[in-house]
């Protein structure tokens, strides 16, 4: 049977104008399976040696109290655009040139946390190898390891790791997932936009046909959806204000999900529970209804 959880992004709810804290609180009510949280790096050491866990020590023991399982990301990337968040004192230099400096935000970070017996996995990176953000950058194969190396050996808890799901057989990054853990979650979206030959607006999903991502998904017998489509991707747009959009709406939402289901994955993260909530705030309360329905 299939678990559902969600990804909470605290920064998001902000940037969308919800009590961050007040809107985890419902989420927490909700009952998923699952609940992924963020670290953010520039947030946390935002000068070098300062660290600060307070917000995100916060969320973590309100799931500890509500006995919610939770995935913990950390690294550079984490989810929500602009997808990396270096600190401003290590901007201008190249991935490379940081190791040392993530490793050990990344020693510290797990240190810290390790005490909470709620986190069920440590994701490190998001979507490490795609490359993404303004400047269109990946993590290199083997600094991510040492970041793993580094997680494992300070706590005993599973590592999970992501990749594009858009493309999965086209970038082949999959595959050197899968060499490095045992947990691998994948992005699906089915309506992204994109620019055709014409400079039209078309809106396409997975490059690869379902049946195509269920043989290739099968080689992983841990096998996640840790995004999955939950509200509108629209061009130019950090958040859609309309009701529906040409890539969501509520129907869209049930279908993305009946879809994801027949891939067979062990749990489906729903992307947008931030949205739901912007949307229920603006008096359109049909998506956070539908999902205390399904959970």
């Amino acid at each position: 049977m299939t678990v559902f959880g969600t990804t909470f992004s605290h920064r998001h709810a902000a940037y969308l104008g919800l009590d961050p804290f007040e809107t985890y609180k419902r989420i927490l009510d909700i009952g998923f399976d699952y609940v992924r949280l963020c670290c953010y790096w520039e947030e946390i050491e935002p000068a070098k040696g300062n660290f600060d866990f307070t917000p995100t020590k916060k969320l973590i023991e309100m799931s500890e109290k509500a006995e919610q399982k939770i995935i913990v990301t950390l690294g550079m990337k984490a989810p929500r655009w602009p997808e990396f968040y270096i600190p401003k004192w290590l901007q201008g230099n190249k991935i490379t040139e940081i190791e040392n400096e993530l490793l050990h935000y990344i020693d510290r970070t797990v240190n810290e946390l390790k005490e909470y017996s709620c986190i069920s996995y440590w994701q490190v990176e998001n979507e490490p190898l795609d490359p993404s953000g303004p400047n269109n950058l990946s993590i290199p194969l083997d600094l991510l390891t040492e970041e793993i190396k580094t997680v494992q050996a300070i706590d005993q808890r599973s590592v999970m790791l992501t990749v594009w799901g858009n493309q999965l057989t086209k970038r082949k990054n999959f595959q050197k997932l899968l060499a490095l853990v045992e947990n691998i979650g994948i992005d699906i979206y089915y309506k992204v936009p994109q620019r055709n030959l014409f400079n039209k607006t078309e809106y396409k999903g997975p490059s690869d046909s379902d049946e195509q991502l269920k043989k290739e998904i099968a080689l992983c017998h841990h096998l996640w959806i840790t995004e999955l489509q939950a509200e509108p991707w629209e061009e130019h747009q950090v958040v859609s204000i309309d009701r529906d959009t040409p890539s969501f709406d509520l129907n869209k939402m049930k279908n993305n999900i009946e879809r994801a289901i027949q891939l067979k994955p062990q749990g489906i993260l729903l992307w947008g529970s931030e949205y739901w909530f912007w949307q229920a705030e603006k008096g359109n309360e049909r998506y956070l209804e539908f999902i205390k329905r399904l959970i």
